[in-house]
């Protein structure tokens, strides 16, 4: 095996285990099961969106290549050999290459998070807001990522796992992952500039807080940077925002903007 991908997986399972708490398991079989399938489906449709859409950036801005150009195309590889010719591989074969994938996936992920943080200002608006979007949602699919060992071989693979909905919930506010980290770290002191933010940007915010549902509802009642600044607790229940939960982690999140 890589030994550089043996430690790039302790690496991360110790990082997730100090972050997100993740499942721990052993299995015997290698191979993936219907439900698993799924996940792995739209783990891949994810990354393959997150390298079109870097791809497709680079040639807007052609002096971000120094940045990501080489992950993009490990990535790519690494989803290649997962979809040979076309089609799923099949067999035990397929999860080392599963675990290749995601480990570069998230090289990929991480990467374009620096990138956005520090040259977000060069890119368009409206692009750099859908570059968040992807990686918003990239990161909700590494969340269903855990370290397994292969009781035959000791080795450790990637496997995929529905979190409960209430682990879904403790997750969403303590594992965010590092693009919520950089936004909220950028987020700070910027309160002028949130001042100037449109109903689209109000939207990818609330994406970033793993709250989406609450996009139309703020669409409808046109809430854009200025609005979103002084938003109370009572505004949010009459935008139909009932949860404590997410009440709390708006209102904290609108504090930081301020800050």
């Amino acid at each position: 095996r890589n030994r550089a991908l043996e430690e790039s997986l302790r690496a991360w399972q110790k990082q997730r285990q100090q972050q997100l708490q993740p499942r721990r398991n052993t299995i015997k079989d290698l191979s993936f099961g219907e439900e698993e399938g799924l996940l792995l489906l739209a783990f891949t449709e994810a990354v393959s969106s997150l390298i079109k859409f870097i791809k497709s950036l680079m040639v807007r801005y052609p002096l971000l290549r120094a940045d990501v150009d080489e992950l993009v195309v490990k990535c790519a590889e690494s989803l290649e050999k997962v979809y040979q010719d076309g089609k799923l591989s099949q067999g035990v074969e397929l999860r080392p290459l599963v675990t290749e994938l995601v480990s570069s996936a998230r090289e990929l992920h991480d990467e374009a998070c620096v990138l956005l943080r520090d040259k977000g200002q060069d890119i368009r608006e409206d692009l750099a807001n859908q570059l968040g979007l992807v990686l918003t949602g990239m990161e909700a699919e590494f969340r269903r990522c855990c370290v397994t060992i292969s009781q035959e071989s000791g080795l450790s693979y990637i496997c995929f796992q529905q979190a409960p909905p209430d682990e879904q919930e403790r997750k969403g506010r303590s594992g965010r992952g590092l693009f919520w980290k950089l936004r909220k770290e950028k987020a700070r002191g910027a309160g002028r500039e949130v001042a100037g933010w449109g109903v689209v940007e109000v939207c990818a915010w609330l994406e970033s807080l793993q709250l989406s549902e609450y996009a139309e509802a703020f669409q409808g009642h046109d809430i854009r940077g200025r609005e979103l600044l002084t938003l109370t607790r009572r505004d949010l229940k009459d935008l139909g925002i009932s949860k404590v939960g997410h009440v709390k982690r708006i209102l904290q999140a609108i504090k930081e903007l301020n800050m």
